[in-house]
């Protein structure tokens, strides 16, 4: 018997597993981004038990201190030792001085689905906790009454394409602590769980006199509330946003401040997180967005460039916030440039944003501002062409993204 069938029949989770991994039904290939903390190996060891689709170990390395190379050693040798094959994604490259456990988070997620994607893995697991979800709703309430942030943790979300499920949203730290400690398996404590200079460890802390159970029912009544106005936001775009060919949405805001506000705050969330940098909006900015409409003008908003009209209003790439370089065609002569646009040009031409270019025609009724978030190519001879309507046989362009794909919970 392998030694992972011997560990893991031995020792039986008092879980339903069948309950716990209910989401993962018709996957063939899951990642678990496994840290060695508790919460990641509990759920390595209950996915072994499981067994329903090919299982890949992650862990990233964040390289913020000393010791987390040997961690991510010491849980290569836990998942030897349970034969799975593991994997160790290392954060490179200059660390940033702010923002550090946001940001770490960011490069984490992106590591993780880089390697999804690049192996064909259907998702990643994560081993968010019943006492994670606590602790993110009490943050969150401190600040906002929002129903989309009381959601708190999604069981499920996606990044960069990949899912992520949460399959131990509803189980509780001491409970799997207690089973590991019982067969035998041990784990790591980050030290940086106890630095309070991180407001999650500060409420953590504090989170013995919570009740934690109510916390979790808050966010799961609040994610209902979040997914209704989510469809709502959903079925109006549908209804009355345009997408047009230069990737450029536009709307008739009467219609819009017709809607109830917090339709109205989502809304605005996709389509700036749509042609913008993806990035998800904060509430007061939302709300000075919904109001902003009434005065008129232009305002830049996470990467994206708003303008209100007499009646129709403009959401578009904000052309400052584009790479300002020209990006190689390599020798498929296909690039997706900016998340917008897949561009046909010939190997070796570059793409770049309209902006970079001077003496390109812009078209009858298209705003300074789209003209110049578009891309454009440079062929080899220093030749410009717009990569829509190019009026060249080599060089065309597609939209990448769509009015409905973008749901920022």
């Amino acid at each position: 018997m392998r030694a992972a069938e011997a560990l893991t029949t031995e020792h039986r989770a008092p879980f339903d597993l069948a309950a716990l991994f209910d989401g993962l039904a018709g996957l063939s290939s899951v990642a678990i981004a496994v840290s060695g903390g508790s919460d990641s190996i509990a759920l390595l060891r209950l996915v072994l038990q499981w067994r329903g689709a090919k299982l890949i170990a992650l862990t990233v390395d964040h390289a913020l201190r000393a010791g987390s190379a040997d961690e991510a050693a010491q849980v290569a040798t836990w998942c030897e030792a349970l034969g799975v094959e593991h994997h160790i994604l290392r954060w490179d490259g200059e660390k940033p001085s702010t923002g550090i456990q946001a940001k770490a988070r960011g490069a984490r997620y992106d590591l993780l689905t880089s390697f999804c994607k690049a192996h064909g893995i259907d998702a990643v697991l994560t081993g968010h906790t019943l006492d994670d979800q606590a602790e993110t709703v009490a943050m969150r309430a401190a600040r906002t009454d929002s129903a989309a942030a009381l959601a708190g943790i999604w069981p499920e979300t996606v990044w960069d394409g990949v899912k992520i499920i949460r399959p131990l949203l509803g189980m509780k730290r001491a409970d799997l602590r207690s089973w590991l400690a019982n067969i035998g398996q041990p784990w790591i404590d980050d030290p940086s769980n106890d630095d309070r200079r991180f407001e999650r460890v500060r409420v953590r802390q504090d989170m013995a006199a919570r009740d934690k159970e109510g916390l979790a029912r808050q966010a799961s009544d609040a994610r209902l509330e979040a997914q209704q106005i989510a469809e709502a936001a959903d079925s109006w775009i549908a209804e009355h946003v345009t997408q047009h060919p230069e990737s450029h949405f536009t709307f008739d805001k009467v219609r819009l401040l017709q809607e109830p506000p917090l339709v109205r705050r989502a809304v605005f969330a996709r389509l700036v997180a749509a042609a913008g940098n993806g990035s998800a909006l904060t509430v007061s900015e939302l709300v000075g967005l919904v109001g902003f409409l009434g005065t008129g003008g232009r305002r830049t908003l996470g990467g994206a460039l708003i303008a209100a009209r007499f009646r129709e209003v403009i959401v578009v790439r904000e052309a400052g916030r584009i790479l300002p370089d020209w990006t190689e065609v390599g020798k498929t002569g296909v690039l997706d440039w900016d998340h917008r646009f897949r561009v046909t040009a010939p190997a070796g031409s570059h793409v770049g944003p309209v902006r970079l270019t001077s003496g390109l025609i812009r078209l009858n009724g298209v705003p300074f501002y789209v003209h110049e978030a578009r891309p454009a190519v440079r062929l080899a001879d220093g030749t410009v062409f717009l990569a829509s309507n190019a009026g060249h046989p080599g060089i065309s362009a597609e939209l990448l993204q769509t009015k409905t794909r973008f749901h920022p919970y």
